[in-house]
């Protein structure tokens, strides 16, 4: 009896044994192959998110072997000088581009384009290799220079900055009323750098222009200072002049007189008439009477 239990309990522990073995066997061989499925699926991605820059420095060493590579179809080339007729490209990455004859450069990295002529020709916008520019509309937001000789004009801000001889002269634009913050004009302005500020005209072709209505500044180039001085006859139109005075003043009142009509032989006066008046304002005489 005692044999036989022996011989059951020795089975049973073979049995145990042989069963715990293979489950640590089937859990092993399944941990391995999670692990082999998780790294391949991990080597995928990793490949996939290779850039064609990562698969170029790869197979140059970082660009520092030359040579011409085929991987996964795509060709690679690394070199210093390539010489080629058309190139044919969906996308080219460059740093600077520069013309055989070295009339062009254009540094891609900053943007900045030299050139010793340059032409541009499309529907609305042209430049010659002269510097001639040409655009049927323009939005600038900034200033527009232009300079010759002794004359330059700036154009910003909304308005026109002339100078000559390096000194401003003065600007044309818009501005407010001092005092007021809703009445505004177009303004003619004079800077005390300017001397004068006049409308000129020819009096015949090639001619000089010749100042017809000035202002000056002062009386030091033949002109009477802070004032308007005339280079042509005004004519009014009939249109009045109005809240008129005189430099050296001007009388308001009337004048009642007798008018002689005609004189005797002997000196007296053979004949007048009464009720004579000049009506005077200002100087002006606005008004009168004679019978």
């Amino acid at each position: 009896a005692e044999g036989k239990a022996n011989s059951a309990l020795s089975t049973a522990k073979s049995y145990a044994d042989t069963s715990a073995s293979s489950k640590a066997n089937a859990a092993l061989s399944s941990a391995k192959s999670y692990a082999d499925t998780a790294s391949a699926k991990e080597a995928a991605k990793a490949v996939e998110a290779q850039t064609q820059t990562d698969i170029f420095n790869k197979l140059t060493n970082n660009g520092k072997e030359q040579g011409i590579y085929l991987q996964s179809g795509k060709l690679y080339l690394n070199a210093t000088y390539i010489k080629s007729g058309t190139v044919s490209a969906d996308y080219i990455k460059a740093g600077t581009l520069k013309d055989s004859g070295g009339n062009m450069t254009w540094n891609l990295g900053t943007g900045a384009i030299s050139a010793k002529k340059l032409s541009i020709n499309s529907t609305n916008f042209t430049l010659t290799t002269a510097g001639n520019m040409t655009a049927k509309n323009a939005s600038i937001n900034g200033t527009v220079t232009a300079e010759s000789g002794d004359n330059k004009v700036v154009m910003g801000s909304g308005r026109l900055r002339i100078s000559y001889k390096g000194k401003e002269m003065g600007m044309v634009g818009a501005n407010g009323l001092a005092g007021y913050t809703d009445i505004a004009g177009l303004n003619f302005d004079l800077e005390v750098t300017g001397d004068y500020m006049t409308w000129a005209a020819q009096d015949k072709a090639n001619s000089t222009y010749i100042m017809k209505w000035t202002y000056a500044q002062d009386s030091s180039f033949g002109f009477s200072g802070g004032m308007l001085n005339a280079g042509c006859d005004i004519d009014m139109r009939y249109y009045k002049l109005r809240n008129v005075s005189w430099p050296d003043g001007g009388i308001t009142g009337t004048c009642n007189f007798v008018r002689i009509i005609s004189m005797s032989s002997d000196g007296t006066v053979a004949s007048w008439s009464n009720g004579n008046r000049m009506q005077f304002k200002n100087g002006i005489l606005i008004s009168g009477v004679f019978s």
